[in-house]
Parts: structure tokens; C-alpha cells; sequence
């Protein structure tokens, strides 16, 4: 698995880094094959928005939240990613 991490308009923390990493390997186990990660934190004014946009041999899946704390937005992010990702294997 590749991730890329991008931090717009801030620096990005050793601490959020590692945090997304572990998330990152729990959806690696319930995808199965993931290619590639593209991890973009971001920050305009009091909004701190967090995309992640995962590419699989299937499919692709893009997830954006956006709220006043940037590791609230990292964790509804990682929340409505697993449950795209549980949809997406219940309908196959």
C-alpha cells in the first residue's frame, strides 16, 4: 500500500501521521488490496478539512470532512470511509 500525505496551509504533526497510518492498516485488512492512498489535510481559517481518496483494483473511494478540529474530521473521515467500504463488499 502507498499512501501520500499532503498538508496544505500547515504543518503536518508526527502524531497525525502515525494516527493515520494505523487507521489506514485496520481498512487495509477489511479491503483487502488497496493500491493507493492519497491523504490531504487542509486548513482555512477555523475549518480543518480532511480528504481521503483510496484506489483499489475495483474501485475507487473519495471521502471529504470538514470541521473545526482537525482530528475530529480525520475521524468521521476514517468512520464514513469504513462504512462506504462495508456497503461496497455487503452488495458484492
Amino acid at each position: 500500500m502507498i499512501v501520500h500525505f499532503k498538508a496544505r496551509q500547515m504543518d503536518l504533526a508526527p502524531e497525525v501521521k502515525a494516527y493515520c497510518e494505523k487507521r489506514l492498516r485496520a481498512l487495509e485488512k477489511l479491503m483487502g488490496s488497496v493500491i493507493e492512498v492519497n491523504l490531504i489535510l487542509s486548513v482555512e481559517k477555523y475549518r480543518h478539512k480532511a480528504e481521503i481518496h483510496v484506489k483499489t483494483k475495483g474501485a475507487g473511494l473519495v471521502v471529504v470532512e470538514e470541521t473545526h478540529d482537525l482530528m475530529n474530521s480525520l475521524n468521521l473521515a476514517f468512520e464514513n470511509l469504513e462504512k462506504k467500504v462495508k456497503k461496497e463488499r455487503a452488495a458484492a
